[in-house]
Parts: structure tokens; sequence; C-alpha cells
């Protein structure tokens, strides 16, 4: 579950290229940054443009489905009655699909609708606890990396370099982003690679890429903590192991 067109590559690469992937975007674009040919769109205009690119990904994707609830990423941050219509879509899908792996976006990420999003997706699965609950709950990474994230809550999925090519072909799907705008294809293509070449200084690389989630399953189910808590948790186990180990390399 992503927040807008391009997400879901960007951050769950690896999980396409699983046997069976299906996505929820669930904005619709029309908030996007836009330069070269599409500098002069209109909101409705690129949100047009940023639909068919999803759509466009999904078919070289090959995924089960895609799903676009076109929500405005302006009334998600504004109006509650929105947040909450989110929720009730979601929650509808999500027990209908019962994936085993439910990805969507973490708690410490920069852009605030993919933290709404989390939020709603959270809200989604507490609605749903006595009815269904995925095996595995992660957050990828987007506005910002995991390396950062304690080894017990982070978690590590390998692309291999054959690879390579699918992930440049879905990242360049979304031309409306990078025509003179962002040179997104580069930068997850980067990322994913930094990822895979500074993940152990000690050992050599198991593959050319890999993605970092977040191991959100502390937040679900009848034993989840809050995410207040859950935050905590994870910034305090963060900050012991730096102290420690600046006060051991003295």
């Amino acid at each position: 579950i992503g927040a807008h067109q391009d997400d879901l590559e960007f951050m769950a690469c690896s999980f396409i290229f699983d046997k069976s992937f299906g996505g929820i975007v669930c904005t619709d674009g029309r908030s996007s940054v836009r330069g070269g040919e599409f500098a002069q769109y209109t909101d409705q205009e690129i949100s047009n443009i940023r639909l068919q690119e999803q759509e466009q990904a999904a078919v070289i994707g090959e995924y089960d489905f895609i799903s676009q609830y076109c929500f405005e990423s302006k009334m998600l941050k504004e109006a509650s009655t929105k947040r909450n219509e989110l929720v009730d879509r979601m929650s509808e899908d999500i027990l209908r699909i019962k994936p085993r792996y439910l990805v969507t976006h973490n708690p410490f990420d920069r852009h605030a609708t993919h933290r709404i999003v989390f939020k709603c997706v959270l809200q989604a699965l507490a609605n749903l606890k006595n009815d269904f609950v995925p095996e595995f709950f992660w957050g990828g990474e987007l506005w910002g990396g995991l390396d950062w994230i304690p080894e017990s809550h982070r978690r590590i999925r390998y692309i291999s370099s054959e690879q390579e090519k699918a992930m440049r072909d879905l990242a360049e799907v979304f031309s409306s982003q990078i025509s003179d705008a962002k040179n997104y294809a580069n930068a997850v293509l980067g990322r994913k690679l930094s990822n895979a070449t500074f993940l152990d200084p000690y050992s050599r690389d198991q593959e050319s890429f890999c993605e970092l989630f977040l191991c959100q399953n502390e937040l679900i189910g009848e034993r989840s903590i809050d995410l207040e808590q859950y935050c905590e948790n994870i910034l305090s186990s963060f900050k012991n192991r730096a102290v420690s180990e600046a006060i051991l390399s003295k």
C-alpha cells in the first residue's frame, strides 16, 4: 500500500519480483512536482498522467492487481473524514485479499502523506484484528534510509543484478516525475545499490542490490503495542547502541 503512484515500485521492487504482487495507491497524483514537458500541466492533467503511468507499471510488473483510490493528498492532510473513508476502504480490501506480507510506509518517513497513509493502514489493521492479521507487516523506505534501524527491527530483501533492468524499467515508467524534475530512476537504484554495498563492512555483498524494511509486527495483533511506545523503543535501542559503541571506541 503506497501513498502515491511510484511508491510501490520505489520501495518494494523485491516483492514485485515475487510470484504474487498486488498494489494499492491511495492518492491521485495531482500534487506532484512537475517539470520539462509536464511543467504547464494542470492538476487534473498531471493526475491523469500519473494514473496512466501506474497502470503501465502494473502491466510491466505483471501485478495481480492494482487499485488506485484517488484521494487528494491535501484532503487526507486536512480532513479526518477523508482519512476515515480511506481506512474503511483499506479495511475492506485487506480483508478481501488477506495478504501474507503487507508492506506500506513507515512512521519515520519524512513525507507527511506517507506517514498519514501508514497510520491509516495501521488503523485498518486494528479494525480487523479479530478477523485478519497479516503474517508480516513491514514498512519500506523512501524519503530517507533505514540503515540506522537496529538489526532487531530491520529486514532485508535482496535483488540480483539480473533484475537491474526490470527495476529501471519500472522506475522509468513514471516519466512525469523524472522529466526535468527529479532523477528518481537513478536515485532508486543508487539507494538499493548502496544498501547492499554498505550493509556489512566485514563480508562480501550477497547480491548487487537490496531493500531495507522496518518490521512493524509489534504494532498489530493481540499483543500489539501503541505507536508511540514502538517508536520510542526503536529510538532508545539506536541511542543505546550508538552511545555504547562511541564509548568503547575511545
